[in-house]
């Protein structure tokens, strides 16, 4: 027979293994993933993702490329007020609000580094990136252009330039209504890169260098 304290660390040893148990179970200690696709960086939230696809990028992405990219995406939109909401959509889509129309996609390149702000139905479900749901998406989304840059310098600073062991692609999601909006960043020329362009052949594209943002 086992004494009182023997029973109590029995008892609290079980409780231990029942909750981590639990815990696997409802996927609150997250997921395995595999390294090579898809990587959430650390004490960052799980809609901030790094890929390292070869569809993405087939060499380096240079992150003083991005940040001319993302100085290109402040200039470019620097007449739309940060703060408003604007409805941004796909081509000929019929609109939802009254709100004003923003079509897409939107590209901003310098070199290396292109940013897209992109619809999900935009992209075909089957070159959606690990971590997005693959189903149908609205053609249209609020957002302000302060949310899209905000995503687009996250995914530089964590992806681009914290990416281990070389600079990865990136992607957030965004939208108030249903998250149907892409903010992706990576090579240009990249498979994903020329597979946009071809979707939608009038896409806003923007080109940078450093003399034209100096």
């Amino acid at each position: 027979m086992f004494g009182h304290s023997e029973m109590a660390h029995i008892l609290q040893f079980r409780y231990f293994i029942a909750l981590i148990q639990s815990l696997l179970f409802h996927g609150t200690l997250g997921n395995p993933i595999d390294p090579a696709t898809h990587l959430t960086m650390p004490n960052k939230p799980p809609w901030n993702d790094c890929v390292r696809l070869g569809t993405w990028q087939q060499s380096l992405i240079k992150y003083n490329d991005c940040l001319l990219a993302l100085e290109l995406f402040r200039q470019a939109e620097a007449q739309k007020v940060g703060s408003q909401r604007f409805e941004f959509h796909v081509p000929n889509a019929r609109l939802r609000s009254g709100l004003l129309p923003q079509v897409t996609p939107r590209g901003y390149t310098s070199r290396t580094c292109t940013i897209i702000v992109a619809m999900l139905s935009t992209i075909p479900r089957t070159m959606l990136p690990p971590g997005i749901v693959r189903k149908p998406y609205p053609q249209s989304d609020a957002a302000t252009y302060d949310e899209l840059r905000g995503a687009a310098r996250e995914i530089v600073q964590d992806c681009v330039k914290g990416g281990i062991p070389r600079p990865l692609a990136g992607w957030q999601t965004k939208g108030h209504w249903d998250g149907a909006i892409g903010v992706w960043v990576w090579q240009t020329g990249s498979d994903m890169d020329r597979m946009i362009r071809q979707v939608i052949p009038s896409m806003l594209s923007l080109e940078a260098n450093e003399t034209s943002l100096a």
